[in-house]
């Protein structure tokens, strides 16, 4: 297998969670109408921001730590993981990151790790 079990965990997950919380608003819009978000996220990746740190945020509470047997070293793994995953859908990047990936792949490179 080219992914480890903590890989597909947390690509299944971030898939989940990608989109928690959204508003129904996009970054273009939270930056010109100078929302809070916008000016806590620096204007970059907004809402991709958000829905990591709202994931964060929830796993925080016991009862909805998913993530509570991981090991320290797999749950910080995880996190960074999952951090690069969700900032990854914000789709001002999606041509220069289909471009990344199509390349990794003719070089039989791919790292999902990789940022």
């Amino acid at each position: 297998s080219h992914l480890s079990n903590i890989e597909i965990s947390c690509l299944v997950i971030s898939g989940l969670v990608h989109d928690l919380g959204h508003p129904g608003l996009n970054n273009a819009f939270l930056i010109a109408s100078q929302s809070k978000q916008a000016l806590v996220y620096n204007d970059t990746s907004i809402l991709e921001n958000f829905h990591v740190a709202a994931f964060f945020n929830l796993i925080t509470v016991p009862q909805c730590n998913i993530l509570k047997n991981l090991a320290p070293r797999d749950w910080k793994y995880f996190r960074k993981v999952c951090i690069s995953v969700i900032l990854d859908t914000d789709l001002q990047k999606h041509f220069v990151i289909l471009n990344r990936f199509k390349n990794s792949l003719a070089l039989g490179q791919f790292n999902i790790a990789e940022e």
